[in-house]
Parts: C-alpha cells; sequence; structure tokens
C-alpha cells in the first residue's frame, strides 16, 4: 500500500510491510530499482532508523543529556533486526549514560546499571577495547564504595 508521495525532482514514496518481512522486502524492491536502471535510489526502513537512534544517544551523552542518551539507545535496541554492532554500540551508550549518572548522583544502582549495560555490550562484541577498560574502572568504584 503506497502511503505518500511527494513531487520535488525526485519520487519517495512509503509503504509498510510485516517487520518480519522487511529485509527480504528490501532485497527485492533494491534489485527491482537496479534492474531498472534506479542506481541512485536507496531504500531505508527501521533498520536505519535505528542505527541512527544509536549514533544520537551516544552524542546526546557527549551533550550530557544521559537520561535522552539512555532513552534513545533503548528504542534503537527495541528494533529486533538491530545488527549486533549496534547492538553493543547501544548497550556502551547505556553503561556511559549511568556512568555519569552514577557520578552526579553518588548512586549505587545507577552504578550497577552501567556494569550491566557494560556487560550487555561485552557479551554482544568481547573485543571491545575501550568497554573492558571502563568496565574495570567502574568495578574498581563500586568496590571503593559499596552500597
Amino acid at each position: 500500500i503506497v502511503q505518500n508521495t511527494s513531487v520535488d525532482g525526485f519520487t519517495d514514496f512509503s509503504f509498510t510491510v510485516k517487520r518480519a518481512d522487511f529485509v527480504r522486502a528490501k532485497d527485492i524492491l533494491d534489485d527491482s530499482l537496479r534492474e531498472n536502471g534506479f542506481d541512485e535510489c536507496t531504500v531505508v526502513g527501521d533498520d536505519a532508523i535505528a542505527h541512527a537512534r544509536v549514533f544520537a544517544a551516544y552524542y546526546t551523552f557527549r551533550a550530557a543529556r544521559y537520561e535522552e542518551g539512555i532513552d534513545l539507545a533503548r528504542k534503537a535496541l527495541a528494533y529486533q533486526y538491530l545488527e549486533k554492532d549496534d547492538q553493543a554500540r547501544a548497550h556502551h551508550v547505556i553503561g556511559l549514560c549511568f556512568w555519569r549518572l552514577s557520578d552526579r548522583r553518588n548512586d549505587a544502582s545507577a552504578l550497577q546499571k552501567a556494569i550491566d549495560a557494560l556487560n550487555e555490550a561485552l557479551r554482544i562484541d568481547p573485543e571491545l577495547t575501550s568497554v573492558k577498560e571502563l568496565l574495570k574502572e567502574l568495578r574498581l568504584i563500586q568496590k571503593r564504595n559499596p552500597a
């Protein structure tokens, strides 16, 4: 079902498919566009939106808007087809945000949430060196300041 179109020199349109069918529908549409000479076209769906949310979450962390960063990362993680590296990044950002919140509020529960999120990032991608280093630091802080 085509839901909208626009006329500005480009043709933009959207339609709805079940999430479970998105990747297959995107592949079919991409192939069809290429076969018909539309090499400059792109198909964007929830995967691109979720990916963008991960990066937006990181930039909100950098801007010290920690609650917003956590919210954006969690929204990205709600997308069931989020790539593994983006899942790890989202958990990393959640860990960073909770770490700063724990520091700001002297909150042991936020520190534990940071550690949990970082552990999840490492479970997904064990090669994240910066996450490993931060996790060690946070565990030391936790030992020095038990709840």
